[in-house]
């Protein structure tokens, strides 16, 4: 029992700082640093329904479906919006995107379909005034930024067969994670083009993120949309 609590100690002693363990690491830069939260937001429910007339007259967003089988589209912008003060954190931004989901499938038409179909996607804006540099261009494009670029995300999506007049539900509650879809100093110089200086000044500027909802069904009669996001980063 010493001999084994001798060796633990020698090798705990002996271990190298985190930063060291994994040099080639991809956001190197926050590895051993503490997580900073930086903020929570509700989205509020957001619906597709066959009549608006109620969630309208309460402020809610809501989109009325199109006659079957036809496509219905939401996108719904700027949905809620955080502002992070400068230097909130050091190298790292990233999210937590939890989807509240209902869905129900129906087909009206009479006749068998393949076509059932539920996406939802959530687009996170970036705003920041080191993007308002016009040296700075998008790879592959060569367009300035113009202040902002988008991080894409696909919540959900599903496909459904239904009989003729079928009806069936989805439920959906899971949260999607920044994951390789993080903004941070490694991110910016390799994907997005900024100078290692560059990327040090969006952390030590102020920096806006924007929620954005996207939703597109077939042979749904009913959705009711919601999303809780949380932002969070590595502390100075």
């Amino acid at each position: 029992m010493k001999r084994t609590f001798l060796a633990l100690v020698l090798v705990l002693g002996a271990a190298p700082a985190f930063s060291q363990v994994l040099p080639s690491a991809s956001d190197a830069d926050a590895n051993g640093r503490d997580i900073v939260h930086l903020g929570a937001l509700n989205t509020g429910h957001m619906y597709m329904k066959a009549d608006c007339t109620q969630e309208l007259a309460q402020g809610a967003r809501c989109t009325v479906f199109a006659p079957q089988p036809q496509v219905t589209t939401f996108n719904h912008l700027d949905i809620v919006s955080f502002r992070i003060p400068a230097r909130a954190a050091n190298s790292l931004l990233c999210f937590d995107i939890t989807p509240l989901i209902q869905v129900d499938f129906a087909n009206a038409t009479g006749i068998p379909t393949t076509f059932g179909l539920f996406t939802a996607a959530a687009t996170l804006t970036i705003r920041s005034p080191v993007l308002n540099d016009p040296t700075i261009l998008r790879p592959g494009t060569g367009q300035p930024y113009n202040g902002k670029f988008d991080i894409p995300t696909v919540q959900s999506s599903e496909h459904v067969t239904l009989g003729a007049n079928e009806a069936t539900g989805k439920s959906f509650h899971f949260t999607r994670g920044c994951g390789s879809s993080s903004v941070s100093k490694h991110a910016l110089t390799r994907f997005y083009g900024l100078s290692a200086a560059q990327a040090t000044n969006f952390f030590n500027n102020p920096i806006t993120v924007v929620l954005n909802a996207r939703a597109d069904v077939m042979y749904v009669d009913q959705l009711l949309y919601h999303y809780h996001v949380r932002l969070y980063g590595d502390r100075r």
